[in-house]
């Protein structure tokens, strides 16, 4: 029987023309015996999701999501605990996922490698909002990445790593920490923490290959919570080299331990984003590991 492979396209994503990019898929996929497939363009925010979970129900191979670290998180979370795999061809500005697998930026690599792979089962975080469940699949956030994320989304004309480094250093000397309650693990009394980011790593990097957390493990199935305090601004030039360089876990201001779940509340609403992108402005969230929940494409 024929693999089925589902390709979703998000024409908005990234900054690249998409039509060379279907014509070398075209191109590479018509030599291919064993395998049907179809290309399918989202026109609106959800349709990937739902196209992702019809595909899953009829028992496709894998769904495919050529776009950004937000594409591949809508398409990931329909997939969840299907037998039906994630595949990415990267076309964001941050690729935060396929960087952390090494899945080829290079689409037209990228497609070769998704063919020559098999399915492989990794951890998903889960933050529950109210009655409201959201998935990550490399990192969750509160305080000053949220913040700038935020900013980020007010303005989808203006994407990419220039934007957003512009964002980080002009809200950098005015963004203050904020005081969290933080419960980890089954703790019954919370911890005061005073923090200028909180992050949850499933994955080690946010994006860009910028890794907070290097030594996560996306198949430990625990979470590496990162409590970072507040930085001077030279503090701030180093904490950006380390991440760059993999090493942010030596600076002495970033601390980080393994949990499976934890509860965060704040008096006043703070900023959450998800792979990068804004949700909302909570209060109060829970979150956990999901052990295995996703298959994707990905390995030799």
């Amino acid at each position: 029987m024929k693999k089925k492979y589902l390709f979703l396209l998000n024409p908005k994503s990234g900054t690249a023309r998409k039509e060379p990019l279907i014509t070398a898929l075209h191109e590479r996929l018509r030599f291919e015996s064993d395998l049907r497939y179809e290309i399918c363009y989202t026109t609106y925010a959800g349709e990937g999701r739902k196209l992702a979970a019809q595909a899953a129900q009829e028992g496709y191979f894998a769904v495919v999501a050529i776009g950004g670290d937000g594409t591949v998180n809508e398409v990931a979370a329909s997939l969840l605990d299907s037998a039906t795999a994630l595949g990415i061809i990267p076309t964001g500005s941050g690729n935060g996922l396929a960087r952390h697998l090494k899945i080829p930026l290079q689409p037209a690599k990228a497609a070769t490698y998704l063919l020559a792979t098999q399915r492989s089962a990794i951890d998903v975080g889960a933050v529950r909002i109210g009655n409201l469940v959201r998935y990550f699949f490399c990192t969750a956030g509160l305080g000053f990445d949220a913040h700038v994320s935020q900013l980020f989304a007010q303005n989808p004309q203006k994407r990419g790593l220039k934007k957003y480094a512009s964002l980080v250093w002009q809200e950098f000397a005015t963004y203050q920490p904020q005081t969290y309650q933080v419960w980890l693990e089954n703790q019954t009394e919370a911890q005061l923490l005073e923090a200028f980011m909180l992050t949850f790593a499933n994955a080690g990097q946010f994006g860009n290959d910028f890794y907070i957390s290097p030594q996560a493990d996306i198949t430990d199935g625990k979470l590496d919570f990162c409590h970072l305090q507040k930085l001077s601004t030279w503090q701030a030039y180093a904490f950006a080299w380390q991440t760059w360089r993999k090493r942010a876990y030596k600076n002495t201001k970033l601390h980080i331990s393994q949990i499976q779940k934890a509860r965060i509340c704040s008096e006043i609403p703070q900023p959450l984003h998800l792979d990068g992108d804004f949700i909302a402005n909570v209060k109060e969230i829970e979150v956990e590991i999901l052990p295995k929940k996703l298959k994707v494409l990905f390995g030799s």
